[in-house]
């Protein structure tokens, strides 16, 4: 048989042949109805036989009578048992082919019985030592399994560790990309305040390079007026000295001197009485008009400390509006605005001094800046003012005295 099943794979045969082959023996073993058990009894036949043996010719009777006496033996057990001994035997009567021997056989079938028992008790020996080495394999085969079967429970609880693992990483790459939504998000939000806050900033760069323009254009205009007013300064101060000569020669003989140490002479130039007592007035009214020049000069500059200009002349109205439209950052703003609450606090700021100083810039001359400025030279300023009538209304010397004491106090504050 193990030369069929050889040849089946083996044989060198064309495709063809080949599947004819396998054909005719699906239909054998389906006539037959053919069975692995057959070929095992067979085996353990063909293993007690005597090789040299060959009765001929067999028959049904002769092959039934040889399977009783091996049976009567005990010599058929197992897969070789009386029945499936006889199963061969229909089978091999029954097959097509015909079965022949043509050597020669013992004449006495007894003998050949009786050689045939023996060697086939030496066979079951044989066959007895390879079941037990099968059922050694076989309990190996089982230790094997259990120890795999113990190996498969370990990865088992690994791998539901593993993906227990797996899942706790799931939940954290969702967390993280959760968080990485919420900054992105925040950084949108941030770019647009950023935009924004350029975009303010542009603005104000613009609104300062307007203001500069502007300033520059105001300076133009100061200078022109003051170019005209230094003009007109220098007309009048021509004039007064023409005056002045005049008055002199009118109240003087031309011979008239004065000796002074050293054995020099000079000529006395005194001006008339009238005349010193308007020039007195007129340097009082410069001289207050002056600090109220330099009071609103120096509290621009104590509020708006980045944005002063020495060359400009403040009044109260510019601090009043560059606190609600200079442009500035909203934190200079805010400190603007507290300085100026500071300042009004300290000072007790009223509205009615803001008049004062304006009747006072009002009635100077423009281009006239007597200077240094005293406290004692502002009083007595103030005192000639009230002593010709000029402070009334808002303008009181009261008042007056007061912006002295205010410019006083701002000169403290830088």
């Amino acid at each position: 048989m193990k030369n069929i099943w050889r040849d089946l794979d083996r044989l060198p045969q064309l495709e063809e042949e080949k599947q004819r082959s396998r054909k005719k023996w699906d239909e054998v073993k389906q006539k037959l109805k053919w069975d692995e058990c057959y070929e095992d009894a067979m085996k353990a036949l063909q293993e007690s036989r005597n090789v040299d043996a060959h009765p001929a010719p067999l028959t049904e009777e002769g092959l039934a009578r040889a399977a009783e006496v091996m049976d009567s033996k005990g010599n058929l057990k197992g897969w070789l048992s009386l029945k499936r001994v006889n199963e061969l035997i229909t089978i091999s009567i029954g097959f097509p082919i015909g079965i022949t021997f043509t050597r020669e056989v013992h004449h006495q079938e007894g003998a050949r019985i009786s050689e045939a028992v023996i060697s086939h008790g030496e066979d079951i020996e044989s066959l007895k030592k390879q079941i037990d080495e099968k059922d050694k394999k076989i309990e190996e085969l089982n230790e094997a399994v259990e120890n795999l079967q113990e190996q498969n429970q370990e990865l088992t609880v690994a791998l539901k560790t593993r993906n227990e693992e797996i899942q706790a990483l799931k939940s954290r790459i969702k967390r993280l990309e959760s968080d990485k939504k919420g900054l992105e998000d925040e950084l949108k939000s941030l770019t647009v305040k950023v935009g924004r806050m350029e975009k303010d900033i542009e603005e104000l760069n613009e609104a300062k390079i307007a203001q500069q323009e502007k300033n520059m254009e105001l300076q133009e205009n100061f200078d022109k007026a003051t170019g005209r007013m230094e003009s007109r300064n220098q007309l009048m101060k021509k004039e007064i000295k023409e005056i002045r000569e005049s008055q002199h020669k009118e109240s003087l003989p031309p011979s008239v001197a004065t000796q002074r140490a050293g054995g020099r002479q000079m000529l006395t130039s005194p001006l008339p009485r009238h005349l010193q007592r308007a020039d007195w007035e007129l340097h009082a009214s410069l001289t207050l008009g002056e600090l109220c020049r330099q009071f609103q000069n120096k509290l621009y500059k104590i509020i708006f400390p980045n944005s002063f200009q020495s060359n400009r002349n403040y009044k109260m109205k510019n601090i009043r509006r560059d606190l609600e439209k200079l442009p500035q950052l909203e934190e200079e703003k805010q400190r603007s605005r507290k300085k100026w609450d500071e300042v009004q606090k300290k000072l007790k700021w009223d509205e009615c001094y803001e008049d004062a100083m304006k009747a006072l810039q009002e009635s100077r001359n423009v281009d006239a800046h007597p200077t240094p400025l005293s406290e004692e030279g502002l009083t007595a300023a103030a005192k000639l003012m009230d002593s010709k009538g000029n402070l009334k209304g808002w303008l009181s010397l009261k008042r007056v005295n007061e912006l002295i004491t205010m410019w006083k106090n701002v000169q403290t504050m830088e």
